[in-house]
């Protein structure tokens, strides 16, 4: 719960007590009775674990909204939160409003049409309609959504390749390290170096963005750093990053004055860099109002910078780094939009070329099962093609 939320008091009425809930007066009985203060103390409690649902009654009608809400309040796991939050956005666009009750397999269906009409890939539909599916899921054994709803949801299959006109997801690519070597220049010195990091040490881009000072283990040669947070995390997994003497060097330099808990790469960081490269770029004088104002605003700033990068924040910097840099160069010159993933898919790439082996590159992107490495497949029909090359006739 937030530190920001309030707990809500009990308020009287009269002779009677009652807590106002989401804008709703729920009546506790008499003030002073501990009958009153037995029904404060059960409602603030169920309160405490999830506000949007606090004041729905048992055998109340309970709205998708409602259900929607309390969902995305309850989810601790911060994975996959903007794709959870584009399910949701879906849903609601046909069926705000409506009860958990009239829900079916057809009115998924429909929400499933809508992101057909986005353009969404195959894969990435049955993404997001399982993601709304377990909306409800969820809703049942906090008796919000009726179990006979929940049940009715399975009978709409995904769609299958080759069985439907929706576009399939395009390969996975990789970028050059020519192309991101024109980049870095036009990067802030934190995303550069988080950028360096990850392209060399096969990282997902989470876990740089969550790499903290406490947990990477410096006693050794190479250095290991666990994060506690990653993809696989709810799955009782150890994931394991191994850092060498460059990405070591890139780290180092970072760590100065930084308490365990404090993260290696920081948005305060690369907001100093900003301002500091602002700065100097700058023509005029700075007047005395403007030197002022900056003062004020530090002190109170209208948005406050989160300690660690995200995936969005961290891909957001990279691409409007990208396109400030195209504006300036000649069409010639301009520089192939990139994303983080085929970054990773670049280091992993490289492994497969020059070992030869998935299995090495399965352990350094710290994957349990070959077959999510050999997604990487075209890397390992160049090796392929490098070897029938090499090869002898009789």
């Amino acid at each position: 719960m937030s530190k920001n939320v309030s707990v809500p008091q009990m308020e009287r009425d009269r002779e009677y007590a009652f807590v106002r809930l989401n804008r709703r007066k729920i009546h506790l009985g008499k003030w002073g009775t501990p009958e009153a203060e037995k029904a404060y103390r059960r409602i603030i409690t169920k309160w405490a674990s999830n506000p949007a649902t606090a004041h729905i009654k048992p055998g109340e009608q309970v709205f998708l909204d409602q259900l929607c809400l309390a969902f995305m309040q309850a989810r601790t796991n911060q994975n996959d939160h903007g794709n959870y939050k584009t399910a949701i956005e879906v849903l609601l666009s046909v069926y705000s409003g409506e009860p958990v009750e009239t829900f079916d397999f057809s009115s998924l269906e429909v929400v499933r049409n809508q992101l057909v009409q986005r353009g969404y890939c195959r894969s990435y539909i049955n993404k997001l309609t399982s993601m709304v599916r377990s909306v409800f899921y969820w809703g049942v054994p906090r008796k919000l959504v009726p179990a006979s709803v929940a049940e009715s949801l399975r009978y709409l299959k995904p769609l299958l390749k080759g069985q439907t006109n929706v576009p399939e997801q395009p390969p996975r690519q990789e970028v050059s390290d020519e192309i991101v070597a024109r980049t870095l220049p036009h990067l802030l010195p934190t995303v550069a170096d988080m950028v360096r990091v990850q392209r060399a040490a096969c990282m997902r881009p989470s876990e740089v963005c969550r790499m903290k000072v406490g947990e990477i283990d410096r006693s050794g040669e190479v250095w290991k750093y666990t994060p506690q947070l990653h993809k696989n995390s709810w799955r009782n997994h150890k994931r394991t990053v191994a850092l060498g003497k460059f990405e070591q060097s890139i780290i180092a330099s970072r760590l100065a004055g930084k308490e365990p808990d404090e993260p290696v790469f920081s948005p305060k960081d690369a907001l100093l860099e900003r301002y500091t490269r602002d700065a100097t770029k700058r023509k005029t004088k700075v007047q005395p109002s403007q030197v002022k104002r900056k003062e004020q605003t530090a002190k109170n700033p209208k948005r406050r910078v989160k300690d660690f990068y995200t995936t969005a924040s961290y891909g957001k910097s990279v691409m409007q780094s990208l396109e400030a840099a195209n504006k300036r160069l000649p069409v010639e010159d301009q520089i192939p939009h990139w994303t983080l993933y085929e970054l990773r898919h670049a280091g992993i790439s490289e492994i497969i070329k020059t070992t030869g082996s998935v299995d090495i590159a399965r352990a350094v992107a710290g994957q349990k099962h070959l077959a999510t490495t050999m997604i990487y497949n075209h890397a390992d029909d160049q090796v392929a093609e490098e070897q029938a090359k090499k090869r002898k006739i009789g």
